[in-house]
């Protein structure tokens, strides 16, 4: 059994190292390719202020659908 997991663990080890050398998604880390990375650009504070806001509207409908649910 222990072999057999060994096995398995060795296995998705080298599959998650070289699919993306098989994939050939090479991507430099550099500053200049930092903007077209899809992230924000904005600092820390606004970050999480916009995530907040994005959480606490979705409570927000969550909550007004189960208001209506429940009558």
């Amino acid at each position: 059994m222990k072999n057999k997991t060994k096995k398995i663990a060795l296995m998705a080890l080298v599959s998650s190292v070289l699919s993306p050398l098989i994939a050939s998604a090479q991507w430099s880390a550099g500053l200049a390719n930092a903007q077209q990375s899809g992230l924000p650009w904005d600092n820390i504070s606004s970050i999480i202020g916009n995530i907040m806001f994005w959480l606490l509207s979705l409570v927000g409908v969550i909550a007004v659908i189960g208001f209506a649910i429940s009558g």
